[in-house]
């Protein structure tokens, strides 16, 4: 019966061993496994080059827009001169060829003129640059050149034209077909002292005459 009774308390123990491990084995195997989860402050977004190119692109672009649109407010047509700095003589001085005055005819008040203009020692010949310094509306012009004529019937634009003339020698712009308001124009010699311009009305069927010499 001592035999018995130790025999059973050693299968008593076992069993209880044997229930401990499987417990154990039962909370190893369905132990839950809580997720990593990544600080906001350790993701790190891959860089796109090509994306980072292409804003850095645009932004250029919009700064050179912004700063053409600011240039067209200041400047305007590209001219700081306007009909006052002509009107008391038809002289524009230190104007450009092509300048632009006035973007229409009506309300223009320059008297037509006759000019003598100094042309610089030694000069034998020279570019007569012409030009509508208003609003290009099919103003008609003839320039002839010591009574000879050397252009006829020339549409005058905004864009100068250009025509090579001795020197000295004299010039006539006469007005063969006004457009709207009187033919306005612009004339410049390259090779004058003065480097001025010099702005003028002709008549229609008449002529304003630019005596060229020399010193």
């Amino acid at each position: 019966m001592e035999y018995n009774g130790r025999h059973d308390k050693e299968r008593n123990n076992n069993q209880q061993l044997e229930s401990q491990e499987l417990q154990g084995d039962k909370q190893q195997r369905y132990e839950p496994q809580v997720p990593y989860v990544v600080p906001v402050s350790e993701i790190v977004e891959p860089v796109d080059q090509a994306s980072k190119a292409a804003k850095k692109h645009r932004f250029w672009i919009g700064l050179t827009a912004i700063l053409a649109i600011a240039a067209s407010i200041v400047l305007g047509d590209g001219s700081s001169f306007s009909m006052r700095d002509v009107m008391s003589n038809g002289i524009g001085n230190g104007m450009q060829a092509g300048t632009k005055l006035a973007t229409t005819d009506e309300g223009i008040e320059l008297l037509s003129r006759d000019f003598e203009i100094e042309m610089k020692q030694g000069t034998t010949s020279s570019r007569m640059l012409i030009w509508d310094f208003a609003a290009e509306d099919g103003d008609v012009v003839t320039v002839r050149v010591n009574n000879v004529v050397v252009a006829a019937n020339i549409g005058i634009m905004n864009k100068p034209i250009a025509l090579d003339i001795p020197i000295p020698s004299v010039v006539e712009v006469e007005g063969v077909k006004d457009g709207v308001g009187g033919i306005t124009y612009g004339i410049k010699f390259p090779g004058a002292a003065g480097g001025s311009a010099y702005f003028n009305v002709a008549p229609e069927g008449g002529a304003n005459v630019y005596t060229l010499k020399i010193p």
